[in-house]
């Protein structure tokens, strides 16, 4: 996934800037969704998604405690998209509230710290309304 796509809100007088990418396609990130799935329904994709540290609250970053030593469980896992859920909705606002996004992000397989970047990767799945 090495597309380079910048989706940027200016917040004040700062510019946010991150990333989402689906297959090697960026997407925008307030298009995610969170929903944890041991076995992804239907899955197939592969995403990531980028979010500058800074954007980030210091109190969000403390209680969502994201740990980058190796793949979450399922507990973790789901405590982290409750975390990213909330982070990417106060930066990137849906377009249309009522409307779900379409992608929705299954699983975390690595999370990473990197140049001053949260970076998120994981399967993910087209949404759909029964699976």
């Amino acid at each position: 996934m090495t597309a380079d796509f910048d989706a940027q809100k200016e917040i004040g007088m700062t510019q946010i800037s991150g990333r989402f990418v689906v297959d090697g396609k960026p997407e925008l990130p307030n298009y995610a969704r969170f929903i944890f799935q041991a076995d992804p329904c239907p899955g197939g994709h592969l995403y990531e998604l980028a979010i500058p540290l800074g954007a980030i609250d210091p109190e969000v970053l403390d209680h969502a405690k994201f740990d980058s030593r190796s793949a979450p469980d399922e507990g973790a896992a789901r405590h982290w998209f409750f975390w990213l859920g909330h982070i990417v909705s106060r930066l990137w606002e849906p377009e249309d509230p009522q409307r779900n996004g379409p992608f929705i992000l299954n699983n975390i397989s690595e999370l990473r710290l990197n140049g001053g970047m949260l970076i998120v990767t994981g399967e993910c799945s087209e949404f759909v309304s029964n699976c």
